[in-house]
């Protein structure tokens, strides 16, 4: 009996620093994908000034 308590208790502990290691590459993961996120929405914002600009070039050449 106290041993196949022990033999679970052991179980459990490494059942859960498995689920904590994978979590943690979870988290590493996500950190990666909100710099990549980050990274794609600051071009955005530089390609959407970049063609208010072109745009303002274009009606100055209009006129």
């Amino acid at each position: 009996m106290t041993t196949d308590c022990q033999q679970q208790g052991q179980e459990s502990t490494d059942k859960a620093s498995t689920a904590g290691d994978v979590l943690y590459k979870i988290t590493e993961n996500m950190a990666r994908i909100l710099a990549m996120t980050t990274s794609i929405a600051d071009a955005i914002d530089h390609q959407s000034h970049g063609v208010i600009e072109l745009n303002s070039g274009v009606e100055l050449i209009r006129q």
